[in-house]
């Protein structure tokens, strides 16, 4: 049964990937209203056709998305085997070859996730290239971040796993996941109450995004407390009484 809901899951990842691809190159979308200023500059309003059509058709369906909690779901799989099966877990100079090779993929691939597009020319960006950037640009970056979790969990990246590890940042990780859900509608509510046009520069969005992270993990914590933690507790409860009857 596990292979196969591995191969279910790793099916829906592949349709994940060929669905991003096929919708950006069928609506001729762009990679992004981040990496496309020179199109606002020359036509706002073009800007804004494209930027709706992109969020709207691409950028928040899950089916999009699902490769890359695929990939999470294959990581934490491997991971609970490989802490069954400690002794299988081969070792040497093969191992270090892969560390290194994987080290510097990771570090290629997020690299030219986030800031790829700005050694590639306006003339490049045809919509074959947003297709394959918008169908990989995720995959490539989530398969970076699993190397790295993976290397931290098996204690390969000692210093990071210490950093990342600490009891100070205990608090936050169990706020992380209602800020990621609160934080769109924050900065949407933001920007929406707006009544003039935002001058934008380098100061004034650095300042604007420390705002937004501290009232975000702000509300996180009311919403946690209200939300979260009573079902934390219940779980524990439940796994204590398991615990007992066993």
């Amino acid at each position: 049964w596990p292979r196969l809901g591995l191969a279910v899951v790793g099916v829906f990842g592949v349709a994940s990937v060929v669905f991003s691809f096929v919708v950006t190159y069928m609506y001729d979308m762009f990679t992004g209203p981040a990496n496309n200023i020179d199109l606002f500059l020359k036509s706002p309003s073009l800007m804004d056709a494209k930027f709706s059509e992109y969020f709207l058709g691409l950028y928040i369906h899950p089916c999009g998305r699902y490769h890359v909690y695929a990939i999470g779901i294959f990581l934490a799989y491997f991971l609970y085997n490989r802490k069954k099966n400690t002794d299988r877990v081969v070792k040497g100079r093969y191992n270090k070859i892969l560390f290194y090779v994987g080290a510097i993929l990771a570090a290629i691939f997020s690299s030219l996730c986030v800031f790829g597009l700005n050694f590639f020319g306006q003339s490049l960006r045809t919509t074959l290239f947003a297709s394959f950037y918008n169908a990989l640009h995720h995959l490539l970056f989530s398969l970076s971040f699993a190397w790295f979790v993976y290397h931290c969990a098996t204690g390969k990246l000692g210093f990071f796993n210490r950093m990342l590890s600490a009891r100070i940042l205990v608090p936050l990780s169990r706020l992380s996941y209602s800020a990621y859900l609160l934080h769109p509608i924050l900065m949407e509510a933001y920007f929406l109450s707006l009544r003039a046009p935002f001058q934008y520069s380098h100061l004034s969005l650095v300042i604007l995004n420390f705002g937004f992270v501290f009232v975000t993990y702000m509300i996180a914590f009311v919403v946690t407390i209200l939300f979260g933690a009573p079902f934390i507790n219940l779980e524990r409860y439940f796994r204590q009484t398991q615990r007992k009857i066993q």
